[in-house]
């Protein structure tokens, strides 16, 4: 048979099949089936044709290989897509999971941008975040990414900070002079303490150190945890000590840590008790509650309970999974890298691995209290943890605790 011959033999057959396919969509509906095989509609089929004793015969093939034959003896292969939401699944079959649908923590509202605002945006926006304003003390809700003094580095949004901002918020808040106090870590966000005067800022931190040398945990953070801290309940007790490490300044943990050298302040005793919220088999929400914030104390605290915080890029790599097994890596072995998810928790939040580097840490001081402020009841200031910090925890299907009174 010649090639043009051929060419019109297969474009008759192909006519012959759209006038079937036209005919088997039409009489779809009317098919009937049992109990056992539910209805089913033809969907992304293709069309193949056999010559079977000179009878043509029309075969819709799919990956679920399920034959159908129509009132007028066509036979063919369909997937059962479900029909809306009523269809039923054939026996047997397990259901496959529906995708999460929804924004992502880093759509908007999102994440607080500053590289996207005006040292006068900030200014204001810090105004609005005021969460106390009393006899004195200021409790600011801060912002993950806003530092406390200016950092080494010339990248313009690390070098927005509290203390350089201080003045412009002192006026635009009336106050003569504002004093810092306390506040959490650049990456993290939550309760920030300032002071109208020098001598409430005195009194604050006083109460502060009195209670910490009678072990009274004063500050309280949440912390979304990657992996589930084991047991759920603890104390973490260990020593610090800052170094260079793959060209960063990183804090590792010493483990003989001799007398002389945490009397000079070379190493730091640091202590932090926790306790899980709300867990899963691959995430947690952590209560923490350090005794002294010692710098990224938190964060390499989680690495020895074999978990890391959501967003941690620094501390992340010194856990690793072997075997699906999580283990600690020396530091030396575990260079600093934007954090990896698995395949579930990125897909659960709705995330690409090519965005976990905007992904921020996931740490938030929810509470700093006095004790007995002023011969008085405890005081206790509360901030609400960020939006992408609720999302999160629900795209995670976690406990979202209520805000602290």
């Amino acid at each position: 048979m010649s090639a043009c011959i051929k060419r019109k033999y297969f474009l008759r057959q192909g006519m012959r099949i759209l006038n079937d396919i036209g005919q088997v969509r039409e009489s779809t509906e009317q098919v009937t089936h049992s109990a056992s095989s539910p209805m089913c509609r033809v969907s992304k089929c293709r069309a193949v044709h056999q010559n079977n004793s000179n009878n043509s015969t029309l075969l819709y093939i799919n990956r679920q290989n399920s034959t159908k034959t129509t009132s007028h003896g066509t036979s063919f292969l369909c997937e059962e897509t479900p029909d809306n939401e009523s269809a039923s699944i054939s026996p047997g079959e397990k259901k496959r999971p529906r995708q999460r649908r929804g924004r992502s923590i880093l759509e908007r509202p999102g994440v607080f941008k500053l590289e996207q605002m005006s040292r006068e945006d900030v200014v204001h926006y810090l105004a609005s975040q005021i969460v106390y304003n009393k006899d004195g003390i200021i409790g600011l809700n801060k912002p993950a990414g806003v530092g406390i003094h200016p950092a080494n580095n010339q990248d313009i949004s690390d070098n927005i900070n509290l203390q350089d901002l201080l003045p412009s918020l002192s006026e635009l808040l009336g106050e003569k002079h504002l004093h810092f106090v306390k506040a959490p870590e650049r990456d993290c966000s939550g309760v920030t303490l300032l002071a109208s005067g020098p001598g409430i800022a005195m009194e604050i931190d006083q109460s502060l150190k009195k209670a910490r040398h009678q072990n009274i945990f004063t500050r309280r953070y949440w912390a979304v945890t990657v992996g589930v801290p084991k047991p759920l309940k603890g104390l973490i007790d260990v020593s610090l000590a800052e170094e260079t490490r793959w060209n960063k300044q990183m804090v590792v943990i010493k483990k003989d840590a001799s007398k002389q050298s945490v009397r000079n302040g070379h190493i730091k005793k640091t202590l932090t008790q926790y306790r899980v919220l709300d867990h899963d088999k691959h995430c947690a929400l952590v209560e923490l509650q350090p005794l002294k914030a010692y710098r990224h104390q938190l964060q390499v605290h989680m690495t020895t309970k074999l978990c890391c915080i959501l967003g941690d890029h620094l501390y992340s790599s010194r856990v690793q999974s072997v075997l699906g097994v999580p283990v600690l890596v020396s530091t030396e072995q575990s260079k600093p890298s934007v954090q990896v998810l698995s395949r579930e928790l990125l897909h659960r939040m709705n995330l690409t691995s090519g965005r976990m580097p905007f992904v921020p840490l996931h740490l938030h001081c929810a509470a700093i209290t006095l004790p007995n402020w002023q011969n008085r009841a405890d005081l206790t200031i509360t901030a609400p943890m960020p939006k992408y910090f609720w999302k999160t925890l629900k795209l995670l299907g976690l406990y979202q605790p209520q805000p602290l009174s």
